[in-house]
């Protein structure tokens, strides 16, 4: 019994020394791919789940996809199904250095997530594991790990597995995220039933809602999902899903299919590297491609000119309400109607000075903040003084920060965890607001005195914040 326990033991040691053993960076030969991506500094919308190996990966995550993700300040490759993030530290002609940025250790649970990027903070977004699927969202925190964010509903959702891939669409401008709902089966641990093909989920609100079902057939729906896609400003880029020689083109932001003249991906990709692991990308209105091991990379000039719209629509959209006719209302519901319009009446002129009061401080407020104040008016209170004092000396000292809190005359202990409770709450609450990733309050050591710390925020988010406070 007792060398069993010791055994045991001996795994679970052996296993967290692997996982942290490869924190260290990873040097690759500098391919055509990765010259372009380093070379060009604009951001890509979404560069597809490459099945083949960019960076090496030990063990059991040597068969592992990965996502390359751009964005205008760096290079970042994720590992698919794990919570492994690697960042583009450093390169020269031949080689380029990749660092491992994670603390994380769990893996299995998020394969085929979709992953993007928003500013400079890295989403995921549903995948499956461990026997269902999710619809789950998680932002990668300034603390190196993944932290889930609440959603009003979950749809299950994943990017791609081993035979297809989802039909979905980012629209950049509005943080909006089309995508469509996959045959799952029974075996899904989910919140909310999926009665529709097609969603929309609204990343910065986090609200997911339904638009429609599919009009296409089972059989076209599949088939859709397993050719090459390119996602464009216009829609997602089908490689000749029906064998008909011809790309199609599927906008589910506006509910339109097109099609194109000729087979435009077909071009792209030379036949000797045409195969289903071409990595495809928009860029700056060029249609670029590169085939393992990603020492070339093919461009063509992507024309939308070349395409014409079908009289076909992807899903039938949500009906609206019913507008019933007036002159029909009035003939068998008169009574109804004008007791119910006197009630109104009365219910306005009752409420009318307070809902005059209310509109005012209200107005230009988001709706969820409206829902749900962000910050107590403590918070708020406390926050208006820490700016201005900030705004003033560009810093805020530990003593002044103590006197805002009242605990001035009080022992350290309680001194800094009155900080501390401030700092947390306020850094919390706004991260989730503004989604990001770094801590607003910034905390630094005084160069006079090392025992006392300088707290500061950057004029940027000061603006922001300002504009919250005053709506």
């Amino acid at each position: 019994m007792v060398i069993g326990k010791k055994a045991a033991l001996l795994v679970v040691i052996v296993f967290n020394v692997f996982l942290y053993s490869n924190a260290q960076d990873i040097k690759v030969p500098r391919n055509a791919l990765l010259s372009h991506l380093l070379r060009n500094s604009d951001q890509i919308t979404r560069i597809p789940i490459s099945k083949d190996p960019i960076l090496p990966q030990p063990g059991p995550f040597t068969n592992n996809f990965q996502q390359l993700l751009k964005s205008k300040n760096g290079l970042y490759i994720c590992i698919d199904g794990t919570g492994r993030v690697y960042k583009a530290k450093s390169w020269d002609d031949k080689w380029v250095s990749f660092e491992r940025i994670d603390s994380t250790t769990f893996f299995g649970s998020n394969k085929g997530s979709q992953k993007f990027i928003i500013g400079d903070t890295l989403f995921s977004f549903g995948g499956y594991g461990f026997w269902h699927f999710n619809g789950s969202l998680s932002y990668f925190t300034s603390q190196k790990e993944w932290e889930m964010l609440p959603l009003n509903k979950e749809i299950p959702f994943f990017e791609i597995n081993d035979r297809i891939s989802s039909i979905s669409q980012y629209d950049v401008k509005n943080d909006f995220f089309y995508f469509s709902a996959m045959p799952i089966g029974q075996q899904t641990v989910i919140n909310a039933p999926v009665n529709d093909s097609f969603y929309v989920f609204d990343i910065r609100k986090r609200n997911v809602r339904a638009i429609g079902k599919s009009i296409l057939s089972k059989e076209d729906y599949m088939r859709f999902a397993e050719p090459h896609k390119v996602e464009t400003p216009w829609g997602l880029l089908m490689d000749s899903p029906y064998g008909d020689h011809r790309d199609y083109l599927l906008s589910l932001k506006d509910n339109l299919m097109y099609v194109s003249e000729s087979r435009i991906i077909q071009q792209l990709i030379p036949s000797s590297k045409y195969s289903n692991n071409n990595l495809m990308f928009y860029q700056n209105g060029y249609l670029y491609a590169s085939a393992y091991p990603f020492d070339r990379i093919d461009s063509l000039k992507f024309d939308i000119g070349k395409f014409k719209l079908l009289d076909t629509k992807i899903y039938s959209a949500k009906k609206k309400l019913a507008v019933f006719k007036i002159n029909t209302l009035v003939t068998k519901y008169s009574i109804t109607i004008l007791v119910m319009i006197i009630v109104v009446l009365l219910i306005v002129i009752g409420y009318l000075f307070q809902w005059k009061k209310k509109s005012k401080s209200l107005k230009g407020v988001p709706e969820k903040v409206q829902q749900e104040e962000l910050l107590s008016p403590l918070e708020k209170q406390l926050l208006k003084q820490f700016i201005s004092k900030i705004e003033k000396n560009k810093t805020c000292s530990t003593d002044e920060l103590n006197s805002m809190l009242g605990v001035a005359l009080k022992s350290i202990e309680i001194k800094k965890k009155a900080r501390t409770d401030f700092i947390t709450k306020v850094n919390h609450k706004l991260r989730q607001h503004f989604l990001l990733s770094d801590d607003i309050i910034i905390r630094n050591r005084s160069e006079e005195d090392k025992r006392s710390y300088l707290y500061s925020i950057e004029q940027d988010l000061i603006i922001k914040i300002k504009k919250m406070l005053n709506n």
